[in-house]
C-alpha cells in the first residue's frame, strides 16, 4: 500500500518541482526599465540600460549586470536590466519602448546567441518561432536587420551611447559548423560596429580565452537536456553555476550556451573598465538659483 502511495505522490512531486524551476527562471530582472520610467534623475547618477537575452537576465546563469551593479552602483551609476530569455534581436526590438522612455546615457547591447542556435538547427528555429511569437525563423540577415534597427531607435529616440557586444561561445570545444555560423553573426556585429561608428566589446574572444581546452560540444538541437541539468544543480540542489557546470563538464560555462560566475565576473569587468574609460555623461546638477 505505501509503495502504491509513494507512486502516486510522485508525479504531484516532479509537477511542483518543474513549476518552481519554471517560476525561478522566469522572474523578472531586478531593476528593469519600467521601475526608471517617471524616475527623477538626481544630479551625478549615469543611467546605463544592458539590453538582451538570458545571458543579460541572468536567471539561467551568472547575472552578470548585478555584479557590475555591486562594482559601481555606490558611485552613482545605475543599471537597467532589459534582459529576457529566450529573447532573438527582434524580440529585443521590439522591447525597447520603456527603454527609450528611460532616456539611459549609455545602452550595453548583448544579444545574438539564441538567432546564432536557431540558424543551427531548424528545431530550435522552429520553437523560437512559437515560442517568441516570431514573424520567421531566425537567420543571419534578419539578425542584421533587426541589430540595425535596435541601434537606429536607440540613437534617434535617446542620447545614449550605444555599445554593441559580440556574442559569447557556445561549447567549449571547436565545431566547424557551429563555430562558423557564430562567426558570422559576430562579424555582423563587428560590421555594424563600424559602419555606425559604435564601439565593440569582445565578448566572444574574452570568453573564449579564458575557455579550458576539450570541453563539451554544444550539440545543436539539444539545448535543452544540458540546461535544465544545469538549472536543476542550481536550483534544487543549492549549487553555484558555476558548480553546476563543473558538474557537467564545462570550465567556464553552466551547459554550453549560459555564463558562470567567472565568466560574468569577466564580462562585468570589461564592461565596466569600459564605462569608466568614457567620457562622464553624469546628470548636470542643478542651477544655483
Amino acid at each position: 500500500m505505501a509503495l502504491w502511495i509513494a507512486l502516486g505522490v510522485l508525479p504531484t512531486v516532479a509537477v511542483a518541482l518543474l513549476l518552481y524551476l519554471i517560476r525561478s527562471i522566469s522572474e523578472p530582472a531586478p531593476d528593469g526599465a519600467e521601475e526608471f520610467l517617471g524616475r527623477p534623475r538626481t544630479p551625478g547618477e549615469t543611467l546605463v540600460a544592458c539590453l538582451g537575452d538570458s545571458h543579460t537576465h541572468g536567471r539561467v546563469g551568472a547575472d552578470w549586470v548585478k555584479k557590475l551593479r555591486m562594482r559601481m552602483g555606490m558611485e552613482g551609476w545605475l543599471f537597467i536590466n532589459a534582459g529576457h530569455n529566450g529573447d532573438v534581436a527582434w524580440n529585443v526590438a521590439q522591447r525597447l519602448e520603456p527603454v527609450i522612455a528611460c532616456d539611459p546615457d549609455y545602452a550595453i547591447v548583448l544579444v545574438g546567441s539564441n538567432d546564432v542556435m536557431a540558424a543551427c538547427h531548424p528545431d530550435d528555429a522552429a520553437e523560437y518561432v512559437k515560442s517568441g511569437g516570431l514573424p520567421q525563423a531566425p537567420d543571419i540577415g534578419w539578425y542584421e536587420g533587426q541589430l540595425r534597427e535596435i541601434v537606429r531607435r536607440l540613437k534617434e529616440g535617446t542620447h545614449a551611447e550605444v555599445i554593441l557586444c559580440t556574442i559569447p561561445p557556445l561549447g567549449e570545444a571547436k565545431q566547424g559548423e557551429v563555430d562558423g555560423i557564430l562567426a558570422a553573426h559576430n562579424a555582423v556585429v563587428g560590421m555594424i560596429g563600424r559602419t555606425e561608428k559604435l564601439d565593440v566589446l569582445p565578448v566572444h574572444r574574452l570568453l573564449s580565452s579564458e575557455i579550458r581546452d576539450g570541453g563539451p560540444v554544444y550539440v545543436p538541437g539539444d539545448r535543452r537536456g544540458p540546461m535544465l541539468r544545469a538549472i536543476a544543480r542550481r536550483y534544487l540542489r543549492g549549487r553555484t553555476w558555476d558548480e553546476a557546470g563543473a558538474e557537467g563538464g564545462y570550465s567556464l560555462l553552466t551547459d554550453g550556451v549560459h555564463l558562470g560566475e567567472r565568466a560574468a565576473g569577466l564580462l562585468s569587468a570589461m564592461f565596466e573598465r569600459h564605462l569608466r574609460d568614457r567620457p562622464a555623461k553624469k546628470s548636470a546638477p542643478p542651477p544655483p538659483f
